[in-house]
Formats: structure tokens, C-alpha cells, sequence
């Protein structure tokens, strides 16, 4: 059986905001010079370093209130 994934509630805004963007996670990874591999932690809550996040949202135009 497979483990499912659940997205933090910043990963949800990540999300929505690729999605509003037409942007994929590698291209936002490729654009902040990060890999894909940890945009994809971020939003499944397997990396919450706030500099990664802060750097994610800056990117996106999320609220930094949102962390």
C-alpha cells in the first residue's frame, strides 16, 4: 500500500499558487536555485526550515504571515 501524501497548510498555499502561476515545482526550484526535491519537502512538511519557506513565498507572493 502506498503512504499518502498530506500537504501542510503552507504546502496547500505552495500548491494553489503553482497552479495560479501555470508554474510547476521544478520550474519554481530551477527560478530560486533550489532542488525540486526539497520544494516538494516543503509542502509535504518534510522540511521546515522558515529560510526555505520565507525564500518559496517571496518567490510565489505569499504572505510571510503564512509561514
Amino acid at each position: 500500500m502506498r503512504k499518502s501524501h498530506i500537504c501542510t497548510p503552507f504546502g496547500k498555499k505552495v500548491k494553489i499558487r503553482l497552479l495560479e502561476e501555470n508554474m510547476t515545482s521544478k520550474e519554481l526550484a530551477r527560478m530560486i536555485g533550489m532542488a525540486d526535491s526539497t520544494i516538494c519537502d516543503v509542502i509535504f512538511g518534510r522540511n521546515n526550515r522558515v529560510q526555505t519557506q520565507r525564500t518559496i513565498a517571496e518567490a510565489l507572493g505569499i504572505d510571510e504571515r503564512d509561514l
